[in-house]
């Protein structure tokens, strides 16, 4: 949806984003990568960063957080619980800050089983490809790499930077690969 309301300039699928982004977030809390990788992608992009300046994302992004409602609501009257469990404990295990090798082991071993190790090697390669080819110029890059890139590098890179210090579960960086496997 966010592809076609940028792509198509048709102001409804912002709408459509809005929603959808919601109920991905209602069902998987890794959902709130998805307004982020937005703006990463509003911001990178030349061509697309005067959207910025108007109402359809921010208005996406306000639909998001309404259709959320009932996950907020419901963790605003139960003390935060699930919202604790998947954020501050998680994030106070970290802050220990223990390098455990086998942690980045366990998460490159799952991960190349979950994937196949062609595909997750490619991965790797595509950017290491791609560092090569545009360093930091990413006013350069094609459109559509950039926005699949927008949603896949930061769980990504987010998983494999704190896999040294805690366990990284094996479908938490699923989402990501979702776009970068387009990509």
């Amino acid at each position: 949806m966010l592809h076609r309301a940028l792509r198509m300039d048709k102001t409804g699928y912002w709408i459509f984003s809005g929603i959808a982004m919601g109920l991905a977030f209602d069902s998987k809390y890794t959902a709130v990568f998805l307004p982020f990788g937005l703006l990463l992608f509003l911001l990178l992009s030349v061509s697309h960063r005067r959207l910025l300046t108007t109402v359809w994302p921010w208005l996406c992004l306000m639909v998001m957080i309404l259709v959320s409602a009932p996950v907020i609501v419901w963790n605003f009257q139960h003390d935060f619980a699930s919202f604790a469990f998947q954020g501050s404990q998680r994030m106070g295990q970290l802050s220990a800050f223990t390098v455990k090798p086998k942690f980045i082991f366990g998460l490159l071993g799952h991960q190349l089983a979950l994937l196949m190790p062609v595909l997750f090697i490619t991965l790797f390669y595509g950017l290491y490809i791609l560092v090569k080819r545009y360093g930091k110029k990413s006013a350069e890059m094609p459109v559509n790499d950039l926005f699949l890139l927008s949603f896949f590098l930061p769980v990504f890179l987010l998983f494999i930077l704190i896999s040294p210090l805690y366990w990284v579960k094996i479908n938490w960086m699923m989402p990501a690969y979702i776009s970068g496997i387009l990509w």
